[in-house]
């Protein structure tokens, strides 16, 4: 999903008043999911387990 397919999703869940968070985490794409600067690697699970906690 690019960036400007995520912003869009984003606006939508938002209008449906959902619970919503839009993390970026800058020079990364989402083919760095697995590799990719350690800190930024943590950084986002800990985004994805808190949604996943909530």
């Amino acid at each position: 999903m690019s960036v400007s397919q995520a912003g869009r999703l984003f606006v939508v869940l938002k209008r449906l008043d959902r619970k919503e968070e839009f993390g970026r985490f800058p020079d990364d794409c989402l083919k760095r999911f697995r590799s990719g600067r350690p800190s930024r690697r943590v950084d986002r699970f800990a985004v994805i387990l808190d949604y996943l906690r909530h």
